[in-house]
């Protein structure tokens, strides 16, 4: 019975033999079922323990992957914001320097437009009588006298005289908003190009305006001889007077009608005391008559600026102020550029 029972445990045993290489002595290692049942479980537990680390490893080391690129990803829209946020500074600083700008650029729009407003008040601030509206303007009250030509006498005088009768028959009626606007674009020289700037643009017309003489050149007084056909009170026959005469007393202050250099003072048999201001390459006004002059020549004057006062020197029939306006060296008649001042004021 002992010998069956110790056969059957060895049939449930399973046996190795080991030959080491060394000296050649086999041993026999005998392991049971169990014991290779209980490895079997101890090597699947470590199986799985290593598994299971393995995996915490790959998720660990994938979670920081993803982390680290995240990362990455935040600094570089970081990066981006930062920039951007460096752009928007960029821009408000240029949005404050054009804004400055165009402050600045408003300021000289106003100050221009200042001037522009002063030169046409100066302008417009005309009190003047209206000439008569014949062709042969009637003398008021007040002296008369200036440079006139005789339209009887022979030769260049009548040649010229049928010829202004028809330029100057219309400048006697009120003149018209547009033959002012005509008169305007004739002084103003050639256009400019559409894209000057505003400021180029108001500079230019300001120094046309402050040019223009549109001024009052007395302080009261009314129009004792207009511009055109008359009959002299010297020869009593049909002149053509080539300026208007304006009444005032003897004394009176005469201003310059707009800003110019005087060219020219003379005391003239006809004009007596006269003072020539030359206003731009075009323009010239004339003052005669005066019984002192209060300009040198070559002096700069301003609109409204003492030119000197009123007499009767030359040939006069009394105190008054002989007033013309020359174009291009011909003599235009001095209310077309006063109504165009009246014109200008009813347009602002």
């Amino acid at each position: 019975m002992k010998g069956r029972a110790k056969s059957e445990r060895s049939s449930r045993a399973l046996s190795l033999w080991i030959v080491p290489s060394g000296d050649g002595k086999v041993r026999k290692l005998r392991l049971s079922y169990l014991s290779l049942f209980l490895l079997a479980c101890a090597a699947g537990a470590i199986t799985v323990t290593l598994v299971l680390l393995a995996g915490d490893y790959t998720r660990t080391h994938w979670q920081r992957l993803r982390g680290y690129m995240l990362m990455r990803q935040l600094e570089a829209e970081r990066d981006a914001l930062v920039s951007r946020e460096n752009e928007l500074h960029q821009e408000i600083e240029n949005l404050r320097l054009l804004q400055a700008q165009s402050l600045d650029y408003e300021r000289d729009v106003r100050q221009k437009l200042s001037e522009l407003s002063q030169v046409l008040q100066r302008a417009t601030d005309i009190d003047l009588a209206e000439d008569a509206g014949s062709e042969q303007a009637a003398p008021l009250e007040g002296g008369i006298g200036g440079a006139e030509l005789d339209c009887t006498a022979p030769g260049a005088a009548l040649e010229r005289c049928p010829a202004a009768g028809i330029l100057l028959n219309r400048a006697i009626v009120p003149v018209m908003p547009g033959e002012q606007v005509a008169l305007l674009s004739g002084l103003g020289g050639e256009s400019q190009p559409a894209a000057e700037g505003l400021i180029s643009l108001l500079d230019r017309y300001v120094e046309f305006f402050e040019a223009l003489p549109l001024g009052k050149p007395s302080s009261g007084g009314k129009i004792s001889s207009g511009f055109g056909f008359r009959y002299s009170p010297f020869t009593r026959h049909l002149s053509l007077h080539e300026g208007i005469d304006i009444s005032v007393g003897h004394g009176s202050e005469i201003s310059a009608t707009a800003d110019g250099v005087v060219i020219n003072i003379e005391n003239n048999p006809t004009y007596g005391l006269m003072v020539d201001v030359q206003h731009n390459e075009r323009l010239v006004t004339r003052y005669a008559h005066l019984s002192k002059i209060a300009v040198s020549y070559l002096e700069s004057v301003k609109a409204g600026s003492l030119i000197g006062y009123s007499g009767s020197t030359g040939r006069s029939t009394g105190p008054h102020l002989h007033y013309e306006v020359h174009v291009d060296g011909e003599p235009k008649n001095p209310k077309k550029f006063i109504n165009l001042s009246g014109t200008l004021k009813q347009l602002l």
